[in-house]
C-alpha cells in the first residue's frame, strides 16, 4: 500500500506512524527512516509541515540525521474525528510544494485516513462476530453441563426412592441420606443459577456489617466441609482471629470463600492440599486459596472468572460432580460489589492455583501496630479429613 502512496505524489519514499489504540503506541510501517521525529512530531500537534530542504528539515525537526531526505512532507492522518497516524513523503532533491500540490497531499491523506478507518471498522466487525460466536459455542456447552449436572443427582434420588417403596418404612436412613443430600446439591445449582441472574440484572443486595475475616473463613469451611471430606484433602488455615475486619455481607463473603474452597477442592485430586493464608497489606485485607491441583492453562487465566467459562478438562466429566462453573464468576462478581478485587495464578497444567482476593480493610484508621499485633497472634490451624 505504501507504494501506491508513494507513486501518487511522486515520492521516492513514504513512512507511516500509525496508533495502535490497544497497546497505546505508535507502529511504524512502511520504509525505514532512523529520524521517527517528524511522524511523532506531526500526530501529536496534528498539524502538516511542507519542507523544502535540508535547512528547513532541521529547523522544523531538529536534530535531523545524515540521511534526512532534501524535502519532506508530513501530514496527520485523521477520520471521523479521530487521530490515526502520520505519514512522511520524502524527496532525494529540494523542492517546493505549490498550493495545488498540498491540496493533492491532503486529498491523498484524507483517502487514506478513510481506508484506514474502514479497515479498523471491518477488523472490529469481526472480533464483535468471533466474540458472539464463542458466546454462543460457550452458552452451548454451558446448557448441555446444566442438563447433565441438573439430571445428576435426579437418577440417585429416583433409586433411593424406590428402595423406599420395597422396603417400606423401617431401615430407611441409608436411602434418606442419598435423598438429603442429592436434594442439598439440587438446591445449591439452583442458587448458583439464582445467584447469576441477579448479578446480570445488578439485582444483588448487601447486608453489609464489620465483621472479622476469620469468622468469614470459619463459616465457609463449615460449608465446605462435606467435600473436603469426601475427597480426603488437608486443608492448612492460617488466618489470624483479630485485625483483619471488612465491611461487608457476612453471608456472601462466606460464599466467596466457600466457592473457591469448593473450587480448590474439586480441581485437586483426592487426597491433595489446599493453604489458605490472609494477612493485611497496607489499606487491604488480603486471602489467598491455593491447591496442589490440575492447575490453569495460560491462555486461561484471564477467562476463568466469565460465565459460561471452563477449564478443557472440566468439561470432560471424568471427575464428576464439577458444577456449572458458575463459582468464579460469582466469586469476582461479589468481591467487586465489596469494592476489592480477586485474582487467578498458575505456573500451568498440574502446578495448581492460587486465588488473591483483596478487600479494604474496615477501618483505616486502627493503628498499625494493632494489625500487626493481631497478625502476629495468628491461629494456624492444619485440618486433615
Amino acid at each position: 500500500m505504501d507504494r501506491d502512496i508513494r507513486a501518487s505524489v511522486g515520492a521516492d519514499f513514504c513512512a507511516l506512524a500509525l496508533i495502535d489504540a490497544e497497546m497505546a503506541e505508535l507502529r511504524f510501517l512502511g520504509d525505514r527512516i532512523e529520524d521517527t521525529e517528524p511522524l511523532v512530531a506531526t500526530f501529536q500537534a496534528g498539524t502538516a509541515s511542507f519542507l523544502s530542504t535540508p535547512h528547513a528539515i532541521a529547523e522544523r525537526f531538529p536534530p535531523a540525521v545524515a540521511s534526512t531526505p532534501r524535502a519532506l512532507a508530513v501530514l496527520p492522518i485523521s477520520a471521523g474525528g479521530r487521530r490515526l497516524g502520520a505519514v512522511a513523503f520524502g524527496y532525494h532533491d529540494e523542492r517546493t510544494f505549490a498550493s495545488h500540490e498540498r491540496a493533492l497531499f491532503d486529498d491523498v491523506t484524507r483517502q487514506l485516513g478513510i481506508a484506514l478507518d474502514r479497515a479498523r471498522l471491518y477488523e472490529e466487525a469481526n472480533q464483535a462476530r468471533r466474540r458472539a460466536e464463542q458466546s454462543d459455542r460457550a452458552k452451548d456447552e454451558f446448557l448441555a453441563m446444566l442438563g447433565h449436572e441438573l439430571r445428576n443427582p435426579l437418577s440417585p434420588i429416583v433409586t433411593a426412592l424406590e428402595l423406599l417403596q420395597m422396603r417400606g418404612a423401617s431401615g430407611a436412613e441409608k436411602e434418606v441420606t442419598v435423598i438429603k443430600r442429592q436434594v442439598r446439591h439440587l438446591v445449591s445449582l439452583v442458587d448458583d443459577l439464582l445467584d447469576v441472574s441477579r448479578i446480570t440484572r445488578g439485582m444483588v443486595e448487601l447486608s453489609r456489617e464489620p465483621i472479622e475475616l476469620s469468622e468469614v473463613v470459619g463459616r465457609a469451611v463449615e460449608m465446605v466441609s462435606p467435600l473436603l471430606e469426601q475427597r480426603a484433602h488437608r486443608l492448612t488455615l492460617t488466618v489470624p482471629r483479630e485485625g483483619l475486619a471488612v465491611h461487608g455481607d457476612p453471608r456472601r463473603l462466606a460464599q466467596v470463600v466457600s466457592n473457591l474452597l469448593t473450587n480448590a477442592a474439586k480441581y485437586t485430586e483426592p487426597g491433595g492440599r489446599i493453604v489458605v493464608t490472609a494477612s493485611r497489606e497496607d489499606a487491604d485485607v488480603v486471602l489467598r486459596v491455593k491447591d496442589s491441583g490440575i492447575g490453569i492453562a495460560k491462555e486461561m487465566l484471564a477467562q476463568v472468572f466469565d460465565l459460561f467459562t471452563q477449564e478443557k478438562q472440566a468439561l470432560d466429566r471424568s471427575q464428576g460432580g464439577l458444577g456449572l462453573g458458575l463459582g468464579l464468576a460469582i466469586v469476582r462478581s461479589m468481591v467487586t460489589l465489596h469494592g476489592g478485587s480477586v485474582t487467578a495464578h498458575s505456573d500451568g497444567k498440574d502446578k495448581g492455583s492460587e486465588f488473591v482476593v483483596r478487600l479494604p480493610v474496615h477501618g483505616a484508621h486502627v493503628p498499625e501496630a494493632l494489625a500487626l499485633r493481631a497478625n502476629a497472634a495468628g491461629v494456624c490451624s492444619d485440618v486433615s479429613w
